[in-house]
């Protein structure tokens, strides 16, 4: 019997909560959720004990008191939370912003709760009419397959966009000077710099779900791809198979009702299901149907029901016309809806970002600032007192003679220049690193979303031949007017964009060249080699008579003086309404203003020129904000969330008959009761479940944990395993066969572990917590006890899959666990079976009365301990041998990390 190998134990808050799907299936890390008098946060640790992030809850989505569930993406890039009102939220395993909300409106008095929720990969038949998995990848636009404009194409070839690049800050001087491949360095080490913050972000854009890292993978589901799947590949036809990661978010609540998400973020609508006190435990899917166990009270006994879903999961009444359409599908649409929707905020980021780094915001400031410090500087030494200001003026006259001989046309300017105590070679790198690379940094944002753009039109062209089709508008709402308003939107962005873009290219330009005529001017720097060229004299020559600063770039951004200012009654409002319809009339309103705005005054041109920049700069912003909502409104308008759910929802076939289940009395399931976050107590029995998908049907597994019956020759009692196997056979007519096995745990006698335990003959006289490992094994957290010696702790894994099960015969359609099951056994008609444990690790912990959690991985094969009373928590990796401790850290680490270690990611 072999040993687990610890992989960390450290020490948490008080007060710390750990939910049993708590641990990430990809990666080794755990969520736990930490509630205290003071603030409510949420942390994701790495087992070897290193915090890799903390956020407070309170304010964003709720406390940590309501949080009644936990739920991970099947990649484990996300993770889903059920709150105790009828609220869902998905959060992003980066950093653990909100991407997603949703909140069901109830008139009932007595609302419901969200219990449980399962986030599963879901097979091809529940999602289409067919199996597609062995078909072509079909044409999303009536293009070829990677011509450009289809939905491979589109995001193939848009770069990585991670949004780990640091906006510019403070720098210290010492990381910039001498160094001009700075910015290169930086984003080497993204996990040692802040993000960019998302309030800085259109407020319509609050609530969209994040891009994934990988763009390739946005033309079908958000949530991104799994990992093992073979993305790397070069064949298209399986890459596109490996970018259909079909993931459902199932929540239910504790009035019987189900609700599901495609792809975590599509509603479906809701399932009401009987009786109304009922919630979900467990779900799992076959080949064709997918099953769902509920726990249901009625009157006063509890039972656990099991439910067979048939059909699509797109099911509509009505929708066969448009379902049996030979060249558009619903996946076409979605796919639609989410590439759109991905584009859109891909540009909105692209441009808010620009935005950030040239003019600051969050309390950082821009590059702007810093290049108004330095040309105000410059000022300030040429008009200092005793100058001759009629020739140091002049500076374009100046500048030119300087260009064409070498020598400046007066001495004052470079005496003046040579005297200032700022302008230092150190200054000057750090003013040209800082201000030339934000400005690259700003142009290829620009291009990216211009880019972004582009394709956008190409896809809202597509979604509008779809609206041409009568069963698919009616049945999406779509509106073919509208979408053509949102393509001219686009459009005219794009054409904002490409003006914007042209202009950064000559900022950076004329930048460069003004930097190589200033250092010339400054004595103690060396000069610039090549020597400037006499057309660079006239890039220089224009960029300073159009003013070093404000930039020309910055009418395309909303500075900050507009900003603190009062918003004119004029301008249009860049809240858009929840329609789209008065979504696309305050678009053609904006487009409207922006075309007929008053004619320029010649007389005054520069007056027309300030003028025109801010009209322009307040159209770009509202055009902006509508053309985010505009997209968001697309992608929401498919899942159609304020349908009845007569009218759309899952279909539940009412002709299949399970055993119903009636449990004891005393059982306590963590998402029954109201505390259910706490640990189970002792004595207490508790109940588990896992179903298991067959050919024809569904094994159906329920353990349940006893309290010990009789006593041991040493007076002491033994803890008992009741675990039932249900099998549910699909026909006509369906059958349901039941066994069930009586389990206590032993330890074998020349064991190494039970020596190590320093136990002679040990008993388990509790099962502190219980969790299916998999299919074969449970996962136990045992305290155990020998004669004359103190009680011990222990984590184990049991096999239970080559236990004798005793077949039960039953005539009714109900189960009584107690009546027809436990008094079986307790009056010896089935024997109890001894069984040992495959491997055993003992646990520091305190015993008696304290409690603990569990939380396994059988994917990454680890398990995790929440010791309650110590607040500390123990990691062990299943798989493993064990092996030499490493030195725990009780204030936080088990294993040093460096800061710099970036998390993996799919």
């Amino acid at each position: 019997m072999g040993s687990f190998a610890l992989l960390g134990e450290f020490a948490v808050p008080p007060k710390t909560i750990l939910v049993q799907g708590a641990c990430n299936p990809e990666k080794d890390l755990v969520l736990l959720i930490h509630h205290s008098d003071a603030r409510d946060t949420l942390s994701l640790w790495k087992l070897q004990g290193s915090k890799r992030w903390e956020v407070d809850v309170v304010g964003n989505f709720g406390t940590s008191s309501s949080l009644r569930h936990v739920s991970w993406s099947p990649n484990g890039d996300k993770f889903a939370l059920s709150h105790s009102l009828q609220r869902l939220t998905v959060h992003d395993v980066l950093d653990g912003c909100e991407e997603f909300r949703y909140d069901e409106a109830s008139n009932e008095r007595v609302k419901p709760k969200m219990a449980s929720i399962f986030w599963l990969k879901m097979p091809w038949k529940l999602f289409w009419d067919e199996d597609i998995s062995n078909q072509p990848p079909p044409q999303l636009y009536p293009r070829d397959y990677d011509a450009p404009g289809s939905a491979f194409y589109v995001f193939k070839h848009l770069p990585q966009l991670d949004y780990k690049i640091p906006l510019i800050d403070r720098m210290n001087d010492e990381a910039i000077v001498g160094d001009s491949e700075w910015l290169q360095r930086t984003t080497a080490e993204p996990m040692t710099l802040h993000r960019a913050p998302r309030y800085m972000f259109p407020p319509s854009a609050h609530g969209w779900p994040s891009l994934p890292f990988n763009l390739a993978d946005a033309s079908i589901s958000p949530t991104g791809v799994d990992a093992n799947e073979s993305m790397t590949t070069n064949d298209p036809k399986d890459r596109w198979y490996a970018a259909q990661s079909n993931t459902c978010l199932f929540a239910g609540d504790n009035s019987g009702g189900l609700y599901s998400f495609i792809h975590g973020t599509y509603y479906v609508g809701p399932l009401r299901t009987q009786p109304t006190f009922s919630q979900l435990v467990s779900i799992a899917t076959g080949s064709s149907c997918l099953y769902f166990s509920r726990l249901c009270i009625q009157s006063h006994t509890t039972s656990l029901v099991l439910s067979e879903m048939s059909g699509r999961i797109y099911s509509h009444l009505g929708s066969d016309q448009f379902a049996s359409h030979s060249d558009y599908r619903l996946r076409d649409i979605m796919r639609i809806s989410t590439v759109a929707q991905d584009l859109a905020l891909y540009a909105s980021r692209n441009c808010g970002e620009a935005e950030i780094a040239w003019l600051g915001g969050g309390g950082q400031e821009g590059a702007r600032i810093w290049n108004q410090k330095w040309c105000r500087l410059l000022d300030t030494l040429q008009s200092r007192p005793g100058v001759d200001s009629a020739k140091t003026r002049d500076v374009k006259t100046d500048l030119t003679f300087f260009l064409l001989t070498g020598l400046p046309l007066s001495p004052t300017l470079t005496e003046n220049l040579e005297h200032g105590s700022q302008t230092t070679e150190r200054n000057f790198k750090k003013w040209q690193v800082v201000v030339h690379e934000t400005l690259m940094h700003v142009k290829h944002l620009v291009e990216l979303s211009l880019l972004s753009l582009q394709r956008l039109v190409a896809v809202l062209w597509d979604l509008c031949g779809l609206a041409e089709i009568k069963d698919i508008a009616e049945h999406f709402r779509l509106n073919r007017l509208v979408i053509k308003d949102c393509i001219e939107l686009a459009q005219s962005i794009a054409k904002v964009l490409s003006t914007m873009a042209d202009t950064v290219r000559k900022e950076i330009q004329g930048f460069g060249h003004f930097m190589i005529w200033l250092r010339g001017l400054i004595p103690n720097l060396p000069p610039a080699d090549p020597p400037l060229k006499p057309y660079d004299v006239l890039i220089v020559n224009d960029y300073i008579a159009n003013g070093l600063y404000p930039s020309g770039i910055d009418q395309f951004f909303e500075t900050s003086a507009s900003q603190s200012a009062p918003k004119s009654t004029n301008t249009p409002s860049t809240t858009a309404p929840s329609t789209m319809e008065g979504i696309a009339l305050n678009a053609q309103q904006a487009l409207k203003d922006l075309r007929n705005r008053n004619p320029l005054n010649t007389a005054e041109p520069e007056r027309n020129n300030q003028r025109e920049d801010r009209r322009i700069r307040q159209m770009i912003t509202t055009l902006i904000g509508q053309c985010n909502q505009m997209f968001r409104t697309i992608g929401e308008s498919v899942t159609v969330p304020g349908r009845n759910q007569e009218e759309a929802g899952l279909m539940v076939r009412q002709d299949l008959k399970w055993k119903e289940i009636i449990l004891p009395p005393s059982v306590k399931q963590s998402t029954l009761r109201e505390g259910f976050l706490q640990a189970p107590r002792l004595q207490e029995v508790f109940l588990r479940e896992r179903l298991i998908p067959l050919e024809t049907g569904v094994d159906q597994l329920v353990l349940l944990r006893l309290p010990g019956q009789g006593t041991t020759e040493e007076g002491q009692e033994g803890q008992r395993l009741c675990i039932l196997r249900l099998t549910h056979e699909r026909g006509i007519p369906t059958t349901c066969s039941v066994s069930c096995a009586m389990l206590k745990i032993a330890f074998p006698e020349d064991d190494s572990a039970s020596e190590r335990m320093e136990n002679e003959d040990p008993i388990v006289t509790n099962i502190l917590d219980a969790q299916f490992y998999d299919d074969k094994q449970l996962a136990l957290v045992m305290q155990t006890t020998a004669a004359g010696e103190t009680e011990r702790r222990a984590i184990a894994l049991l096999g239970f899959a080559d236990q004798e099960y005793h077949p039960i015969d039953l005539p009714g359609p109900s189960l009584d666990v107690e009546a027809d099951i436990v008094q079986r056994f307790n009056d010896g008609v089935f024997p109890t079976h001894v069984v040992g444990v495959t491997s055993l690790r003992p646990i520091s912990m305190r015993t008696g009365t304290s409690t603990v959690s569990l939380s396994v991985n059988n994917k990454r094969g680890v398990a995790v301990i929440l010791d309650h009373d110590r607040s500390v928590v123990h990691a062990y990796d299943l798989a493993g041998e064990e092996e030499e401790d490493a030195t725990v850290d009780e204030g936080g680490s088990a294993t040093p990390t460096e800061e710099g270690e970036s998390m993996e990611t799919s």
